[in-house]
């Protein structure tokens, strides 16, 4: 028997988000080796183009809930964060289980396997990408809120959550049979093991010098994504006026879908900000930009994006939250900038934006890091290990 049941939420034929990126390499990698059985509860569009040991068994979303069953599965996770399953998504799944048998059932993301009720399968193999107590933990630590009583009880229901959480996301990846996570720092639980998030393969950049780019400062990411929404929202607010006080011509660019309309008005009123929606081509741009930032405040997991930018020998200005993970790999000063504060961000980019020679140093060093850290090769090494160890 070698094929696997692989369940996701988000689309294994898409490269529009980091997600997408990840579930995509993860998917590409087992359909060389396994056939594959497919769960996808997705919006994205059903695929065209499908391989031939490939049989997709469902494909759609259905999360609608009454006011009822949301006050009830609210109540729910209070006590017990994984047990929020979705009856119509279990059922799905466990009908397929029980007519087919598998020698691994892969999922993507514990939410994933919450909804879908495969927390019970022994047998799972689990890429956790984001672990939900840190992504909570990070979110109470970044946002605020002038109204004290809701600042107070909105901290006291994540305090409680985070506990929760940490309790039985142990309790349980210590019972299945592998996890993932893309930080080694993360790999603490029995049968864990280490995933590197890679930059996906984009067209080869042309063949020019990174020193004829334009003074750009360029950020990328998916708007839906509320770590890049609230991030950038704050560099614009706080760090973007003292880059343009000291370098009058910089423009900053923002790539991504899924912007909502108020911030669209809002940003397109700022001076040197252009807008510029779901881009096709990101080639062109890393080609034309000087500085790629990545001014992330909370999430999980690593951030794609700086490896994608280093990939296409962009220096990087990164938080000190976008350094997680990378740690080990990337060093301030020698492969990137980490800025721990507004100010450091200021200065950090005022400098790639006035001095060839930093930009020079940092992309030739990052470059090669990423070549050998973060390749396909080494990516599909630690998965197919985790699969066979």
């Amino acid at each position: 028997m070698n094929k696997i049941l692989f369940v996701t939420s988000t689309s294994p034929f898409k490269n529009t988000s980091g997600g997408h990126q990840r579930t995509n390499l993860i998917f590409n990698t087992l359909i060389k080796y396994y056939d594959i059985d497919l769960v996808c509860f997705s919006k994205d569009d059903f695929p065209k183009n499908i391989p031939s040991n490939l049989c997709i068994k469902y494909w759609g979303i259905n999360t609608k809930y009454s006011l009822k069953q949301r006050i009830f599965f609210f109540c729910k996770r209070l006590w017990n964060p994984l047990l929020a399953e979705n009856i119509i998504y279990r059922n799905i799944v466990y009908n397929i289980l029980s007519h087919n048998k598998y020698k691994y059932i892969v999922v993507r993301h514990i939410e994933t396997a919450i909804i879908t009720g495969l927390i019970r399968e022994g047998e799972l193999i689990l890429d956790v990408d984001d672990l939900p107590e840190e992504v909570l933990k990070s979110r109470m630590k970044t946002r605020s809120n002038k109204n004290y009583l809701r600042a107070y009880l909105r901290n006291l229901y994540y305090i409680w959550m985070i506990w929760r959480m940490k309790i039985c996301t142990t309790n349980f990846l210590n019972k299945i049979k592998h996890s993932y996570f893309p930080n080694k720092g993360q790999c603490l639980y029995k049968n864990s093991s280490y995933l590197p998030n890679i930059p996906y393969p984009l067209e080869k950049l042309n063949d020019c010098s990174w020193n004829k780019k334009e003074n750009i400062v360029l950020f990328v990411g998916l708007f839906t994504h509320l770590p890049n929404l609230f991030g950038i929202d704050h560099f614009i607010d706080k760090i973007w006026p003292g880059i343009i006080k000291k370098n009058p011509s910089a423009i900053l660019y923002l790539a991504g879908g899924g912007l909502p309309q108020k911030f669209i008005e809002k940003w397109s009123k700022i001076s040197n900000v252009k807008v510029c929606g779901y881009v096709e081509n990101l080639v062109s741009l890393y080609e034309c930009s000087k500085v790629v930032i990545a001014p992330i405040y909370e999430g999980g997991g690593t951030n794609i994006k700086v490896l994608e930018a280093i990939n296409m020998k962009s220096p990087c200005v990164i938080s000190n939250f976008a350094y997680r993970g990378f740690e080990e790999y990337f060093k301030d000063g020698e492969h990137l900038f980490i800025a721990n504060t507004d100010e450091i961000f200021i200065e950090k980019v005022c400098l790639l934006l006035q001095s060839q020679e930093w930009c020079d140093r940092l992309v030739f060093n990052s470059f090669a890091a990423v070549q050998r850290n973060f390749s396909l090769n080494v990516f599909r090494k630690y998965l197919l290990d985790g699969l066979l160890n």
